[in-house]
């Protein structure tokens, strides 16, 4: 009887300690078992992380250290940030982080907290932003500019924060406001700047119509000119053209000639009744009328 409870009680000491022995990792977590110290990947040196499983430990003394590795946002409280020309900005911002490395992070971190890594973060990000908005003007912040100081931030945010075993993933500022005092001479520095804009692209373009005018006038002139050196050449050519007919003419018939011409000329002269001529009978104009002819 005796050992039957001795071997009972052996039994249920070694299934509590085999149930104690074992622990989960979960599929978004990473684990390190620390017993006095970190346990040490024999291969690597390093401490030895454990993936999503199911694994074993010595128990009581071994306690296991897991970690969500999943990415977090932390949101930056509002920052009053002054720029390259002396104004004050309100920022709002948030970055999202994630751990890297488990064994630089826990020796990084006061207790392997989170809340500690975070304070860091913090106190980082918000030195780079000041350093970066430092540098630029607040037309830059309102722009398209800002796309690249953030990608500006997130990239010297996340060299600086290796050295505590997480990285920096994204940088996003949520909200960028001015002062009240502030705002009405930045809006109106701003409406002059692009009046002053307005005004030199209305200037080339007064000054672009003029040209193109004066171009258009110009062709408009060479083209008439050129159309009336035409006019005159073909009228020049038809009259000459016209004369060689009539002295041809006139070589094979004078008299018929001197006939036509006579009648065309009393048709020309007669055509209006209300015109008077005054000349002698007997003149040569009226030679074709002589009936004694």
């Amino acid at each position: 009887m005796q050992r039957s409870v001795v071997l009972t009680s052996l039994i249920l000491v070694f299934l509590i300690g085999g149930v104690l022995s074992m622990f989960t990792v979960y599929e978004t977590e990473a684990a390190m078992v620390y017993m006095f110290k970190l346990k040490k990947d024999p291969q690597t040196g390093n401490a030895k992380v454990y993936e999503p499983g199911l694994h074993f430990r010595v128990p009581v003394l071994a306690n296991v250290l897991k970690y969500d590795m999943r990415e977090r946002l932390l949101d930056i409280k509002t920052s009053r940030i002054t720029t390259k020309e002396k104004k004050d900005v309100i920022v709002d911002f948030y970055i999202v982080w994630r751990i890297d490395d488990l064994e630089l992070f826990y020796n990084r971190t006061v207790l392997s907290a989170i809340g500690s890594a975070e304070e860091f973060l913090e106190q980082k990000i918000v030195s780079v932003m000041k350093a970066e908005i430092g540098q630029r003007d607040i037309s830059e912040l309102v722009s398209e500019e800002r796309l690249e100081l953030m990608d500006k931030l997130r990239t010297t945010a996340d060299e600086s924060s290796h050295e505590m075993g997480v990285s920096i993933t994204d940088v996003r500022i949520k909200r960028i406001d001015l002062p009240e005092n502030v705002s009405n001479s930045v809006y109106a520095r701003m409406r002059s700047e692009r009046n002053q804009e307005s005004a030199e692209i209305r200037a080339l373009g007064a000054a672009d119509a003029t040209k193109i005018r004066a171009n258009a006038d110009r062709r408009e002139l060479v083209m008439i000119a050129e159309a009336n050196k035409q006019d005159k050449d073909i009228r020049g050519f038809g009259d000459g053209k016209a004369a060689e007919i009539y002295a041809e003419a006139y070589s094979q018939a004078p008299e018929f000639f001197d006939f036509y011409r006579s009648m065309d000329a009393y048709e020309k002269s007669f055509s209006n009744k209300s015109d008077i001529l005054i000349l002698a009978p007997k003149g040569e104009f009226f030679h074709y009328l002589d009936s004694s002819k």
